[in-house]
C-alpha cells in the first residue's frame, strides 16, 4: 500500500508525507482545527509534537494552531520548546511576549520583546510592542519615543504608533508635534474605529478652529439667537427682551 501521499480521513485534504510524521500529524491537526473538531485537532498536535524531535517550525505551527484554538498554556510550552531549537526566532519572542503582556507577567513579556527586537530590529509590530510596554511599565518617554520613532520610519500607516506619539509628545509640552501625529492617525484609522475615535478626540482638544469654521460657529450662533429670541425683530444692544401679551 502507497502511504506516501497521505489524505485527511474526513475531507480528502493532502497532508503530505505520511512518512514524515511529525508534519503529517500536524497538517492532520490542522486540518481537524478547520473543520472545528478541536479535540481530534488536540491530540494530531501532541503526536506531531512528540515525534518532531526538535524540529523548530513544526513546534512553532503547533503553538500556533494551539493559540487559535485558545490552549494558550500548550502554545506556550510549545512556543518555549521550539526556542530551544531555534535561539534566533524572533518570531516566537515576539508571539511570547505577547501572550505574558496578556497574562499579566509584565517582566517575562519585557524580557521576550527585547530577546525579538535584538533579533530583528526592523520589524515594526515587535518594536510598538516593545515601546507599548515600555510606556506601561516606565512612564519615561525617551526610551518609548526612539522606539515608536523607529516603528513610524519603518511603517509610516502605522496608525496606534501616531496615537502613542502624539501622546508622549504632547506630554513634553510639544503640543504642534502631537497635532501632526493624531492628524496621521485619524487619516490612517477608520473613522468608527478605536484608534480612529481616540486620535479625533484627542485632536479636537489641541487644534484651535480655523477662522472659517470660528465664523461659521458665530454665524451659527447669530442664527439660532434670532430665531430663538422672542419677537420677529431681535432685540437690540442693551435691551432685554419681554414676554409677548396676548391680545384681547
Amino acid at each position: 500500500m502507497d502511504v506516501s501521499e497521505a489524505a485527511c480521513p474526513e475531507c480528502g485534504q493532502s497532508l503530505g508525507d505520511f512518512h514524515d510524521g511529525a508534519r503529517y500529524h500536524l497538517a492532520l491537526a490542522q486540518a481537524y482545527c478547520e473543520q472545528q473538531r478541536y479535540a481530534l485537532a488536540q491530540e494530531a498536535a501532541a503526536r506531531a509534537v512528540a515525534e518532531a524531535a526538535g524540529d523548530p517550525q513544526v513546534l512553532e505551527d503547533v503553538a500556533a494552531l494551539h493559540e487559535d484554538m485558545g490552549n494558550v498554556d500548550l502554545a506556550v510550552a510549545a512556543y518555549e520548546q521550539a526556542i530551544e531549537h531555534d535561539l534566533a526566532n524572533a518570531a516566537i519572542y515576539f508571539r511570547l511576549g505577547v501572550i505574558y503582556r496578556q497574562r499579566a507577567m509584565p517582566a517575562e513579556a519585557r524580557a521576550m520583546l527585547e530577546r525579538a527586537a535584538a533579533q530583528n530590529g526592523g520589524d515594526a509590530a515587535i518594536l510598538y510592542e516593545l515601546a507599548d510596554l515600555t510606556v506601561e511599565l516606565d512612564g519615561e518617554p525617551a526610551d518609548a519615543l526612539s522606539l515608536l520613532e523607529q516603528v513610524v520610519c519603518l511603517d509610516p500607516a502605522h496608525a496606534q504608533a501616531h496615537l502613542l506619539l502624539g501622546d508622549l509628545v504632547l506630554d513634553q509640552g510639544e503640543g504642534p508635534r502631537a497635532i501632526q501625529h493624531y492628524e496621521r492617525a485619524c487619516n490612517l484609522a477608520p473613522p468608527d474605529s478605536r484608534i480612529g475615535r481616540e486620535a479625533r478626540r484627542k485632536l479636537n482638544k489641541l487644534r484651535p478652529p480655523s477662522p472659517q469654521r470660528q465664523a461659521q460657529g458665530w454665524g451659527e450662533t447669530l442664527r439660532r439667537r434670532r430665531v430663538t429670541a422672542p419677537g420677529s425683530a431681535g432685540c437690540s444692544p442693551g435691551t432685554r427682551s419681554r414676554p409677548s401679551r396676548a391680545r384681547a
